[in-house]
This record gives C-alpha cells, sequence and structure tokens, in this order.
C-alpha cells in the first residue's frame, strides 16, 4: 500500500474536491485488500472467507468481499454487527465460544504473553480442513484474477487464461487492469524463456476478451508435492527452483506472485527435477533491476511456502536462496529480512 497517501495528496494539492479524493481513496485501498483475500483463495483453494477486525464494521468493504467470494465460488462470514466495532468484544466473544468449545482452563495454566501475535497461533485444523472449492465442470482451476479452461489450438492441447471482470472493482478500473495485465503478461511470457527458464510457449492472445492461450503443461504443482517428496527431493526441488528464479531475475524480470501454485514439475519427473521445473502465470510481472524488487518476489514465495507447511518451510526456502546466489547470499537475505520487519506483525 506504499504510495497510496501521497497518490492521494496530489490531487488535494490541485484543489480536487476531499469527498472525491477520500472515496477513491477508500476504492483503491479496497479493491487491494479483497484482490489480496482473493489471491489467497486461490493459492489455498479453500472456499470460505472470514472478515473480522474493525474494518467488519464497514459497509463497502464488507460488500466487497461478498461479491469477490461469490464470483469466486465461495462463502462469506463475518461476525455480528454488534460485535465488529471493538477488537476487545470480539477478543472476549472468542474466548466464549472456545470455553463451551473446549471447557474452561485453570488460571496456572494461562499466561500472558504480551508480544504473542494473532498471526503466531497455530491453526491446527487447518489440515484437517476437508472443503474445496466446488467448481463448475467447464472450468479446470480458478485463479485468482482468471478462470481457467482447457482448450485445444491447431491441434496442440493448451490452456485459455480468461482474466473475467470483477463486479466489486469501478468498471472502467476493471477493463484498465484486466488489459494491462494480459499485454503484460503475454509480453514477459515470451521475454521469460530468453533467459533460460521453462515457461508455457504462448499461442495466441486477445486483448477484447482478455485471455490468453497457452500451451498445458502437464505435471503437479510445487505446492502439492513438497510435503510428499521426501527431504533429498526437496532439496533438488529447492535448488531447482532458487536457479530458475535467479535466472529471470537476472534478466530484470519480476514474477510478482511467486508461490507454488505457480510452479509445476513437469510429468512429475523427480528423476530430472532441475530440466523439469516450469514456472507460469507472471500477471502481476514487471521489469526491475532493483534489489527490493527481487527481495519482495522471494518474500511472497517465503510466506507462500509457510503457508502450505510452515515446519519445511524455512528450510526449503534457505536451499531456495543458497541456489539463488551461493556467493553473496547473505545480502538477499538481509534485504528480505528488511522488507519483513516493515511489517506490522513480525516476531
Amino acid at each position: 500500500f506504499s504510495g497510496l497517501l501521497s497518490a492521494a495528496l496530489r490531487p488535494h494539492k490541485n484543489g480536487e474536491r476531499i469527498e472525491d479524493i477520500c472515496y477513491s481513496l477508500q476504492e483503491t485501498a479496497f479493491a487491494m485488500l479483497v484482490e489480496v483475500t482473493e489471491r489467497a483463495l486461490a493459492h489455498t483453494e479453500k472456499d470460505e472467507v472470514l472478515l473480522c477486525g474493525g474494518v467488519s464494521a464497514n459497509s463497502r468493504l464488507r460488500e466487497m468481499m461478498q461479491i469477490m467470494a461469490e464470483e469466486h465460488y465461495a462463502k462469506f462470514y463475518m461476525p455480528e454487527m454488534k460485535y465488529s466495532g471493538d477488537n476487545g468484544v470480539m477478543i472476549a466473544w472468542l474466548g466464549q465460544l472456545m470455553y463451551k468449545t473446549f471447557g474452561p482452563l485453570k488460571i496456572e495454566d494461562t499466561n500472558i504473553i504480551q508480544r504473542f501475535r494473532t498471526d503466531e497461533v497455530d491453526a491446527t485444523w487447518v489440515d484437517n480442513t476437508k472443503y474445496k472449492l466446488n467448481l463448475p465442470k467447464e472450468i479446470r482451476a480458478k485463479g485468482a484474477e482468471s478462470d481457467i479452461y482447457e482448450a485445444t489450438w491447431l491441434g496442440r492441447e493448451a490452456i485459455v487464461k480468461n482474466r473475467v471482470s470483477k463486479s466489486y472493482r469501478i468498471v472502467e478500473i476493471d477493463n484498465k487492469i484486466r488489459k494491462l495485465r494480459t499485454k503484460s503478461e503475454a509480453k514477459i511470457l515470451s521475454d521469460v524463456k530468453r533467459t533460460g527458464v521453462r515457461a508455457p510457449v504462448l499461442y495466441d492472445v486477445d486483448f477484447e476478451d482478455k485471455s490468453i492461450v497457452m500451451e498445458k503443461i502437464n505435471g503437479s504443482l510445487v505446492k502439492d508435492i513438497m510435503h510428499d517428496i521426501g527431504e533429498d527431493k526437496r532439496k533438488e526441488l529447492a535448488i531447482a527452483i532458487g536457479e530458475n528464479i535467479k535466472a529471470f531475475h537476472d534478466g530484470d524480470i519480476i514474477h510478482g506472485d511467486l508461490t507454488g501454485s505457480n510452479m509445476i514439475l513437469i510429468d512429475d519427473n523427480l528423476d530430472d527435477i532441475s530440466n523439469n521445473l516450469a514456472i507460469f502465470d507472471f500477471g502481476l510481472g514487471k521489469y526491475s533491476d532493483l534489489l527490493e524488487d527481487k527481495a519482495a518476489d522471494l518474500l511472497v514465495l517465503k510466506k507462500s511456502f509457510q503457508s502450505i507447511d510452515y515446519d519445511i518451510a524455512i528450510q526449503t526456502f534457505d536451499w531456495i536462496l543458497e541456489a539463488y546466489d551461493s556467493n553473496n547470499q547473505s545480502k538477499m537475505a538481509n534485504k528480505i529480512s528488511e522488507i519483513e520487519s516493515r511489517g506490522r506483525y513480525t516476531h
């Protein structure tokens, strides 16, 4: 969200109405929040969204989140409005629900950890959740901004990535974003192959429909196999990931959404991982030679691995960094740590 306030101050200095500026600022910030939430939905394939905290009292954010959830075939929940204006009340309500479910705790068995954050809680039920998105049969997969279909193109197996309209966004902005990202992804897909990285071959682009037709690559997503392949193969996979990211970063290409959902082990070939890793979905990609942007790219990957399996994420990411730049690993690691430290919720 860096830069939003500066962007809002410029029209204010030029005499624009403060009401219009505040409305635009809210729409932009909320649209970003909703898109980030949808990316989390797409990555985890969950079918539920819960909006809580003080922000859940905002009717516009609730409306946007609900629209997004419905369009993503997910269910939307939030606390009763009478609890939404006060975080303390919501915490007390959660305590009451826990009391009803698990029973009381003896006072001597409890203590206060002042720096303990909600994002540090071990959510033990997550791995046991079996509910997944139930998509229409014609949709192969549902991304954060696109519906993915299987097709044929000149007799070849293909994938169609259609950037669908987002009803929670202002129409003019929505059309502009979808067209810009479609155009950008098509160009980057061509350029990334010049760096030696395996990516889908681009077949066709339709800017009116905001869709891309590309090669279908068979295999398993990295996020689906990293728990199960054993430590030796996971290290080999991590090395391949690090080397591939380094290759397109050296070409000053930033992926923008590096996750285990955007990498495929081709044909599940565990015997030759280094030559069978493909990276795709450059829809948020851009060109940059800045260390900051490259570190942010890697940080997104680190967080995505932690969301899959926190226990193996740190070791796996260390292997990725080692392969990324064995000669100057500390420089990138330090930059990633610096970016992490700017966050509100840090350990």
